[in-house]
């Protein structure tokens, strides 16, 4: 149930991507215009996660909660898809991201809540793969924007997730949490707040990366159909890294994975920005999704439950956390990196993203010893 929500929501979510340079060309929107529109999904997925992990969560139980961003993501999305302008662009789709983000925060919080630590990092790359595999629809459902229109594609997400909403309804809902209740601050705990830290890192990329790519795309002379089988493939490999990283964790711990996709990361960024041709830029992004996304992100998800689950931490805290880590980093990543590509060069958000995961990197070095088993994570204490 968990990753079929986080597909269908992922599949939401993606659609925009191919879409940009069709709303640039309609609206006359500045680059920076369309980060904000990027941004506007994640910045509402900000006040949805916190209505549910603060409050909804724990008042109503995770399956109410997840109801409710259903029924809300179903009808929002209606209206999105017969928006006229850029203003009812951003509001919509801000409300669609509150939908959002009542929905991952409450179902990842049941996830945490049925899943041993020991198979954690199999299940949070299942579930994170689940919703890669999603995105993966999203140029697909792009390309067939230009078949039967905006409107139509976005009625049938509609459908697909008011279909969903029945079906959870009936879900037998998880135990009450009865951990420590959620607040808006970590625990005092050295170790858990750099987890934290290293782990906001990814969704920054991917963010910026999903948003300056497709335009970059169209600019070096693809087509709309080149644009979506890129992202597609991406979405793809990148599903698939998922899994094999949540694997890798739980197998061989935590370090090999994340040094991995922090080199993966750094690579690829690096091949993108000196890429002068689309088949270029689409080989920098399969590697920096198949390899960078899933083995820096998953493993640092499951190791931020652990830490978290050793010290007290209720599922819902972890849950809200993750959720906001996420929806934050990718609310700053699409205006940050697009308003820095207006103001320089094309290259330099890929070069200033690849700077960044080398500072990660060195962290990582840094701390390796708490990064080698997931023994230590629970005995150590920062």
């Amino acid at each position: 149930m968990v990753a079929a929500a986080f597909a269908l929501e992922s599949a939401l979510f993606s659609t925009l991507s191919p879409l940009l340079p069709h709303y640039e060309s309609e609206f006359a929107m500045s680059r920076l215009a369309s980060g904000v529109l990027a941004a506007s999904y994640t910045a509402g997925m900000v006040v949805g996660t916190l209505i549910a992990g603060l409050w909804a969560s724990a008042r109503f139980g995770v399956r109410a909660t997840a109801l409710v961003g259903c029924a809300l993501l179903a009808g929002s999305s209606l209206v999105f898809g017969a928006a006229d302008s850029v203003l009812m662009l951003d509001l919509t789709r801000g409300v669609q991201g509150i939908a959002a983000g009542l929905v991952w925060c409450s179902l990842l919080g049941w996830l945490i809540l049925l899943t041993p630590a020991e198979a954690r990092g199999r299940m949070m790359g299942a579930a994170l793969g689940a919703a890669v595999f999603g995105s993966a629809s999203g140029p697909l459902l792009g390309a067939a924007t230009q078949v039967v229109g905006t409107f139509a594609v976005f009625a049938a997400i509609a459908a697909a997730v008011a279909v969903y909403t029945v079906v959870l309804s009936g879900a037998e809902p998880p135990p009450r949490d009865e951990g420590t209740l959620p607040e808006l601050r970590l625990p005092r705990d050295r170790q858990l707040r750099w987890i934290a830290a290293i782990g906001f890192v990814p969704p920054l990329l991917i963010a910026g990366v999903v948003t300056i790519l497709p335009l970059q795309l169209v600019e070096r002379g693809a087509s709309e159909a080149g644009v979506d089988a890129v992202l597609l493939v991406g979405s793809l490999v990148a599903a698939v890294g998922c899994i094999a990283a949540g694997r890798a964790a739980d197998r061989r711990g935590y370090m090999a994975p994340v040094v991995v996709g922090i080199v993966a990361s750094a690579l690829s960024l690096v091949v993108m920005s000196v890429a002068g041709s689309p088949l270029a830029l689409g080989v920098g992004y399969a590697l920096f999704q198949g390899l960078g996304l899933g083995f820096f992100w998953v493993p640092l998800t499951s190791l931020f439950t652990h830490r978290g689950e050793s010290i007290g931490m209720s599922a819902a805290a972890a849950a809200l956390v993750l959720n906001l880590s996420f929806t934050v980093a990718s609310t700053i990543g699409p205006p940050l990196l697009t308003g820095l590509e207006q103001g320089t060069t094309e290259a330099m958000p890929y070069l200033a993203m690849a700077g960044l995961t080398l500072l990660c990197l060195a962290a990582v070095m840094q701390r390796r010893l708490a990064l080698g088993s997931r023994v230590a994570v629970g005995e150590a204490q920062g």
